[in-house]
């Protein structure tokens, strides 16, 4: 019985050890990604992640217009960002109340004034409709299955 707690202590650790690795490297450029300093000049985001919605293209930090794909009860965004340059700064308005073509706006300003907006445009997917009508189609074939069984 001892040794079947320390199996499990030894489990719970390495899991542990594991989750929490991933956890605090995430958002972490990869050994092998090219890391830039930008000067206090730069009012660019390096990293935007929109938690449970995503983005319709991979995020570019010198592109300044996504659109941003959520279910159709969403009306509030979380999101985690990160600025290229330590001396920027970022503001994000209007991420509560949302509805289908809401705007979040991302404003980046770099230390010396400069400024850049990313703008997040939220769509409601439809993906409720595709399951909807394909659930009908279904239907509909059972019920002539059914149909040509009964009067052959």
């Amino acid at each position: 019985m001892k040794h079947l707690k320390d199996i499990s202590l030894v489990l719970i650790l390495a899991f542990t050890f594991f989750i929490g690795l991933n956890v605090t490297n995430a958002g972490v450029p990869k050994k092998e990604e090219n890391l830039i300093r930008y000067s206090e000049s730069a009012a660019i985001l390096e990293y935007l992640f929109v938690y449970d919605c995503k983005l319709d293209k991979e995020f570019n930090k010198f592109d300044y217009e996504y659109n941003l794909i959520c279910s159709p009860n969403t009306d509030k965004v979380k999101m985690t960002y990160r600025a290229a340059s330590l001396y920027s700064t970022v503001n994000v308005d209007n991420t509560e109340n949302l509805t289908n073509g809401s705007v979040i706006t991302l404003t980046v300003t770099s230390k010396l004034g400069q400024k850049n907006d990313y703008k997040l445009t939220m769509r409601y997917s439809n993906s409720k409709l595709i399951y909807t009508i394909l659930i009908v189609v279904i239907i509909i074939i059972i019920v002539l299955a059914i149909a040509a069984l009964v009067l052959y």
